[in-house]
């Protein structure tokens, strides 16, 4: 990045504008020196930065030319050919001591562009391609990301043995593993964007933001879809076991319904001896209710026995 030539040039300008405007008297070789300083800055500048280095010293030496035909002053030429030769030599030194070296594929490409437009175009177009392979390779390698993520079935190796767990349990796992491979995924496109941010790279950054998003929202739908398959597993255990006490309290009123049943066959076996035989007096017996009396007289034991 070039700076130092253009604060030069606003310096010595602003310099050469103020003595230009407040000069009372004719310039001297200062004034002469400092305005072929700012023509060599001028020079440096264009020469480093833009490819009209060769026009700008044309025009310089038109300048002087022009200058010297006027009025032919040998030592106001010196002064600003000595003034160009310091201000283009200082400038060069200040830009190679505190400015970031160019890079020599850019300066290069600037003086190619310069000579032959048409093949800066055509490196453009082959950088586009570049770039434009570059993406489809990192498509390819999202969409191998995401069919990973997707094919994870029952036979994977991120499920444990098909023999420990219910095909219920077995597609809860499966769905555990989907969410595990998207949390991977984010995290690893969540360093990329922290990566591309720190070199400066914005669209880059942009991107994988997108992405990390997108994983997010995939590894919350594989854990949201896994939590309602517990729970359907654990209503259906519930209904089960509500099936099950339902059948022991019927086994159980069943068991006590037929030893309800046998009791009164067998209280009416009972009652059905206790009749007298025929040509006997009938004697009508209390059910087994009655209380026997442990003492007392004949008489009141066949009244109770008569009532």
């Amino acid at each position: 990045m070039h700076y130092a030539a253009p604060a030069l040039l606003i310096g010595l300008g602003a310099r050469i504008l103020l003595d230009t405007f407040t000069r009372t008297e004719e310039p001297t070789l200062h004034d002469f020196i400092l305005i072929g300083a700012w023509q060599g800055v001028v020079l440096q500048y264009a020469y480093k930065s833009t490819e009209y280095a060769l026009l700008v010293a044309l025009g310089i030496l038109a300048k002087l030319f022009f200058d010297f035909s006027s009025s032919p002053d040998t030592a106001r030429l010196t002064s600003c050919v000595l003034g160009f030769a310091v201000g283009f030599i200082c400038t060069d030194f200040i830009s190679q001591f505190f400015e970031e070296p160019e890079n020599p594929s850019e300066k290069r490409r600037r003086k190619t562009h310069a000579s032959n437009p048409s093949t800066d175009k055509r490196q453009r177009i082959v950088q586009f391609r570049q770039s434009v392979q570059g993406d489809s390779e990192r498509a390819l390698k999202l969409k191998h990301a995401i069919s990973d993520i997707t094919s994870v079935d029952s036979d994977s190796e991120l499920i444990p043995a098909k023999e420990a767990l219910t095909p219920l349990e077995r597609e809860i796992a499966q769905l555990r593993a989907r969410a595990s491979l998207a949390d991977s995924e984010r995290r690893r496109y969540k360093e990329e964007r922290k990566w591309a941010i720190s070199q400066g790279n914005m669209p880059r950054a942009s991107q994988m933001k997108w992405e990390v998003k997108r994983y997010t929202a995939l590894m919350e739908n594989f854990n949201r879809l896994a939590d309602a398959k517990v729970l359907e597993a654990g209503q259906l255990n519930g209904t089960l076991r509500v099936v099950a006490n339902d059948s022991s309290n019927q086994g159980i009123a069943s068991s006590s319904k037929t030893k309800l049943t046998f009791t009164n066959n067998e209280a009416r076996q009972t009652e059905l001896r206790q009749i007298a035989l025929p040509g006997a007096p009938r004697q009508f017996l209390r059910p087994s209710t009655s209380h026997r009396h442990p003492s007392g007289t004949l008489k009141s034991a066949m009244r109770d026995a008569l009532r």
